[in-house]
């Protein structure tokens, strides 16, 4: 009587589709919990941006949208020209709106000068500010699926958005 050394080509075959099977439900859920860590990081930086713009609106009555104009530092990587309404990072930017919106955000994604995004994140995200003109709820946050894909949708409904209808803008809640 001889003995079996090794697997039958059935066996390996089994334990080949189960791992195939595995990886299939596994994967989905590894690109969720990637996009989640990564968006969340936008989170204190777009909440430091509204705070600042807050107190320059205690102190003076009315909205900066220069950057220069409130006191702001961030994190390594980022910078804040004094003119402008944004603030640069290494793979996005946030900035300070008033085309009759009154919102501070996390735009979206940098791009290179082929006009590719450096960033995997292509959500936005918004804070309306607490005296804005168009009657959002006072720091009323916003998930947006910037690039209308099913992964930046799926992005903002585990967020804990709430689909507001007629485009892609989810409540935070």
């Amino acid at each position: 009587m001889q003995k079996s050394l090794g697997f039958t080509l059935i066996e390996l075959l089994v334990v080949v589709l189960i791992i195939g099977i595995l990886a299939a439900v596994a994967l989905p859920q590894y690109e969720l919990a990637v996009d989640k860590a990564r968006y969340s990081k936008i989170i204190p930086m777009t909440r430091s941006l509204k705070e600042a713009t807050e107190l320059y609106y205690m102190a003076n009555g009315t909205y900066t949208f220069k950057i220069g104009d409130i006191d702001i530092s961030g994190p390594a990587g980022c910078s804040f020209p004094a003119n402008d309404n944004v603030v640069y990072c290494e793979d996005s930017w946030y900035d300070i709106l008033n085309s009759g919106q009154d919102v501070v955000g996390f735009t979206g994604p940098r791009y290179n000068s082929d006009g590719s995004a450096n960033a995997t994140i292509k959500n936005a995200y918004r804070v309306w500010l607490d005296n804005n003109t168009n009657g959002k709820p006072a720091g009323q946050r916003e998930c947006i699926a910037s690039d209308g894909s099913e992964r930046a949708h799926r992005l903002c409904r585990a967020m804990g958005g709430e689909w507001v209808g007629g485009g892609a803008t989810y409540i935070l809640l």
